[in-house]
């Protein structure tokens, strides 16, 4: 990879401490989202009057709202697709 694209070479190696940081966030996030998912039961996450979640939950849930938020593959779901 050296030889062959050596400005891309470079710009990973000049970014490597930025990549780092990013992957080891990315996989505390996820790990996060894994524990929340665990400790709070689905039918508890979004029960304030029994409206189920907002539109905006179900927009990054990944899945088009097929998936409700509120269980472990949609709280994964939300945790993959996030745009942070």
């Amino acid at each position: 990879m050296k030889t062959r694209w050596p400005l891309l070479w470079l710009a990973l190696h000049r970014r490597r401490r930025m990549l780092v940081a990013l992957m080891v966030g990315m996989v505390a996030f996820e790990a996060l989202i894994v524990v929340v998912a665990n400790t709070i039961e689905p039918g508890q996450l979004f029960s304030a009057g029994g409206k189920g979640p907002p539109s905006a939950y179900r927009a990054f849930s990944g899945s088009g709202g097929d998936v409700s938020i509120a269980s472990y593959p949609g709280l994964l779901g939300a945790g993959l697709v996030h745009p942070f």
